[in-house]
């Protein structure tokens, strides 16, 4: 079975609804930040912008976040201006490759730490920082 290939490799083919030459922030690294801001349980952009500053160090792994983190306001008019058919099919896809693989478990690592029995206790690649 073929490795299902990275978030960032699919989402490219989401038009960046911006003016060229006018953008600071790569539409790339605003839809990962809003990606993994979600999946870690922030709930508006207020709270995915504090928690991408947070963990900006962990997040320049995957890419260069040259500029630091948008602002609240940037995420909000970024995704107002999306092509939402286009995201929708291009996040469906990306996740639909990762269907088959048997079960992705996301888990609290706060959960994991206090496991007695080992089991689980050591993740190898955690979702959020």
């Amino acid at each position: 079975m073929e490795e299902p290939k990275d978030f960032l490799s699919l989402i490219r083919i989401v038009p960046d609804p911006r003016i060229l030459g006018m953008v600071t922030y790569p539409l790339g690294e605003i839809l990962l930040v809003a990606l993994v801001g979600t999946l870690c349980r922030m709930e508006d952009w207020d709270e995915i912008v504090y928690f991408a500053e947070e963990q900006l160090e962990w997040l320049r792994r995957f890419l260069p976040f040259k500029d630091g983190i948008a602002s609240a306001k940037t995420f909000r008019t970024v995704f107002r201006a999306l092509e939402h058919k286009v995201f929708s099919e291009a996040f469906s896809a990306w996740v639909a490759d990762w269907g088959g693989r048997g079960v992705i478990a996301i888990e609290d690592p706060a959960r994991l730490q206090g496991r007695r029995d080992g089991r689980d206790a050591a993740c190898s690649q955690c979702l959020c920082p």
